[in-house]
């Protein structure tokens, strides 16, 4: 039989649970935002718009050796690799992919995968394609990256975000993987790129070549859908001949 003096006590035990719940809900409210964030894997692609003016004529260039892949193409890989809807944004010149990085929560980025033209020591951004080859208007390159390095970015409204804070987007074991066409990127690029961005980059040493088959290009249409890169349809399937982990800071010794 319970005593008075027993009730007391649980009233009191069942008032403090309360209380104590009440404090940890708010406290894990304050801290929520902090607890955990949400990762994602983001796509860039350079702009390097289709130049033909029927399919017919893109055929004719693909049979006769006078043809090059295009944005449409670049998205017509990542859709064949999985990626559902358009899931992946057309980088134009160095500030939107730099934007398109530090828009993201901090620590978020996984991996970046850009699939677009490249050249030994930069990457394609927007340009034109032509029957002798692909040309740059805008790329990533060593100097624009250095500038933003050392400079911070520069903000609308005149503030300077530092350049600490684009690295911060990315999560602790993020890996940025560079697929392009037209030319193998050097390894001290893709060096660079790591060391940069401070995080892993990956490449390869060889040219990706994008090809269709005859069956792809019956009846005057291009099936995207076979698309196929270096014999894959899924262009995360590539293995990456090339990996650079950012170099060590440089310690300097006391005077």
């Amino acid at each position: 039989m319970t005593t008075t003096l027993e009730r007391i006590l649980n009233k009191t035990a069942i008032r403090f649970d309360a209380i104590r719940d009440r404090v940890t809900d708010k406290a894990e409210e304050v801290l929520g935002s902090k607890k955990r964030v949400q990762t994602r894997e983001i796509w860039a692609v350079g702009d390097f718009p289709n130049p033909w003016s029927s399919e017919q004529d893109e055929i004719d260039a693909l049979t006769g050796d006078k043809w090059f892949p295009s944005t449409k193409d670049f998205a017509a890989a990542i859709k064949n690799s999985g990626a559902k809807g358009k899931n992946y944004t057309i980088v134009d010149h160095s500030a939107s992919f730099i934007n398109l990085v530090y828009m993201q929560p901090k620590g978020s980025i996984t991996r970046l995968n850009f699939v677009t033209h490249g050249a030994s020591d930069s990457i394609g951004l927007k340009g034109r394609i032509e029957d002798d080859g692909v040309y740059f208007d805008e790329d990533l390159e060593e100097g624009v990256l250095q500038g933003f390095k050392d400079n911070g970015i520069l903000k609308d409204d005149g503030t300077v975000v530092p350049w600490s804070e684009v690295q911060a987007r990315f999560a602790k074991d993020a890996v940025i993987v560079v697929y392009a066409c037209k030319a193998a990127l050097s390894e001290d690029f893709l060096q660079f790129l790591a060391d940069v961005f401070g995080v892993t980059v990956q490449g390869f040493t060889t040219e990706l070549h994008y090809t269709y088959s005859g069956e792809a290009l019956s009846n005057g249409k291009i099936d995207r859908k076979q698309l196929k890169i270096d014999g894959q349809t899924d262009i995360k399937s590539l293995s990456p001949s090339v990996t650079k982990k950012p170099s060590a800071p440089v310690e300097s010794t006391p005077p």
